[in-house]
């Protein structure tokens, strides 16, 4: 899966600089990606960028699986996250 991993995951400077804003849904159930190396990832995204938390935000969705299905509501609207 390495061609899906940029060369630098945690460097997001000219995202940051361009006003960027990342909002990541993950499923809990997601048998293709685990959501614990999307944690993994945010926590090194944080940890290399204290201010990352302002650009970037991580949200787990119980019981969903890869995009969609699972036994979760899987329709939600992450627009209210981005407005707060």
């Amino acid at each position: 899966m390495q061609f899906m991993t940029p060369p630098s995951p945690t460097h997001r400077t000219r995202f940051k600089r361009h006003g960027g804003k990342l909002l990541i849904a993950h499923g809990t159930s997601d048998p293709v990606f685990s959501a614990n190396d999307t944690i993994a990832w945010y926590r090194a995204l944080v940890a290399a960028d204290e201010q990352a938390p302002s650009y970037a935000r991580v949200f787990l969705v119980p019981g969903m699986n890869h995009c969609s299905g699972g036994p979760a509501t899987e329709r939600f609207d992450l627009l209210p996250a981005l407005e707060r």
